[in-house]
C-alpha cells in the first residue's frame, strides 16, 4: 500500500468496522425490544416521567395504553440497541480467527448467490462485499449447488484481463477496492440448463 494512502485507508477501516457494529447491533433489536417492553412501561411510569414532584402518567383510555405501550418500545429499542452495540465487537472477533496475517471465518460468508446460463458467458455479474475491510485481500471459493460443468474467477474490473474460464478454477483471491464492486467471470457448457453456484467469502488479509 503506498505511504501516502495509508491515513485514508485506516479511515475508510474504521469506518467499515463502525458500520458493520451498528448493523449487527440493529440486526434483532426490534423483536429483542418487543420482549423487553412489557418490562419498560412500568419502569415509565414509576420513574421516568416524574418532574418537580409531580409525577406524569400515561392518559387514561386505549390512547394512553397505545402511548405507554410505544413509549416501553422506544425506550427497551433504545437499550437493546446500546447493549448489541457494545458487543458488537466481541461478535465480530467470534466470526473468525487470525492465521498470521490471515483472517479466516469460522463459517463463509455467502456474498453472491445466482444461476449462471450459457448466455452469461462473457458477461460479467457485479456484486459488493461488505463482511471485508476495504483495500484487503478476500479469499474466495465458489460452492456449486446443482450440477453441471462450471469455472470462474472474480476480478476488480468488468472488462476482466483475458481469462481462459474453460479451466475449471477452484477459487482464489482478489483486492477489494472502496466501495468497489467485485466481478464474478463465469463460464457453463452452450448446452447447459444452468448452474446454481454461491460464492462464498472465506477470510482476507490485513
Amino acid at each position: 500500500v503506498n505511504p501516502m494512502l495509508r491515513p485514508y485507508l485506516r479511515a475508510r477501516r474504521v469506518r467499515w468496522f463502525v458500520w458493520r457494529c451498528i448493523r449487527i447491533a440493529f440486526r434483532g433489536s426490534i423483536p429483542s425490544a418487543n420482549n423487553l417492553s412489557p418490562i419498560i412501561w412500568p419502569l415509565l411510569a414509576l420513574l421516568l416521567f416524574e418532574a418537580g414532584g409531580r409525577k406524569l402518567i400515561f392518559a387514561d383510555g386505549p390512547e394512553g395504553q397505545i402511548v405507554g405501550a410505544l413509549a416501553a418500545i422506544g425506550a427497551a429499542w433504545v437499550i437493546v440497541f446500546l447493549v448489541r452495540l457494545v458487543l458488537a465487537p466481541w461478535h465480530l472477533k467470534r466470526e473468525g480467527k487470525w492465521l498470521g496475517n490471515e483472517f479466516i471465518f469460522h463459517v463463509p460468508k455467502v456474498a453472491l448467490l445466482t444461476k449462471w446460463l450459457p448466455q452469461d458467458n462473457g458477461h460479467p455479474k457485479p456484486f459488493s462485499i461488505s463482511d471485508a475491510p476495504p483495500g484487503c485481500y478476500v479469499i474466495y471459493e465458489p460452492k456449486q449447488d446443482s450440477p453441471g460443468y462450471f469455472s470462474c474467477t472474480l476480478d476488480m474490473h468488468p472488462r476482466g484481463g483475458g481469462f481462459n474460464l474453460a479451466e475449471f478454477r477452484l477459487g482464489g483471491g482478489s483486492i477489494l477496492y472502496d466501495g468497489k464492486p467485485l466481478w464474478l467471470f463465469g463460464y457453463v457448457q452452450p448446452d447447459s440448463t444452468g448452474v446454481i453456484v454461491r460464492i462464498l467469502i472465506k477470510g482476507y488479509t490485513r
